[in-house]
């Protein structure tokens, strides 16, 4: 997994001077599987961070599992995202 992550980055900014890489976000299911954080933080040190959909959001403090939605945060990125958008959003 890591090596193609690799071979798209490098593919994507082609050998370029002008462009480089500043951060990689994870979030997703495949982003829980083992090792590729850790082995992703070891290539691009500094770059490599978690894009917490609910980091943001308020929850009300009754009524809400705090834990779950912690643990759930990295599946819920696009739900979140669909959540946040208004009637007629077309992009």
């Amino acid at each position: 997994w890591v090596s193609e992550i690799q071979k798209g980055i490098d593919v994507f900014f082609g050998g370029s001077a002008e462009r480089h890489l500043q951060k990689i976000y994870y979030t997703g299911g495949a982003s829980q599987t083992p090792g590729l954080i850790e082995s992703l933080s070891n290539i691009y040190p500094e770059q490599v961070e978690n894009l917490d959909p609910v980091k943001n959001l308020f929850f009300p403090r009754n009524g809400v599992n705090r834990r779950l939605i912690d643990d759930l945060s990295l599946l819920g990125t696009a739900a979140v995202g669909l959540a946040l958008r208004k009637t007629g959003d077309s992009k």
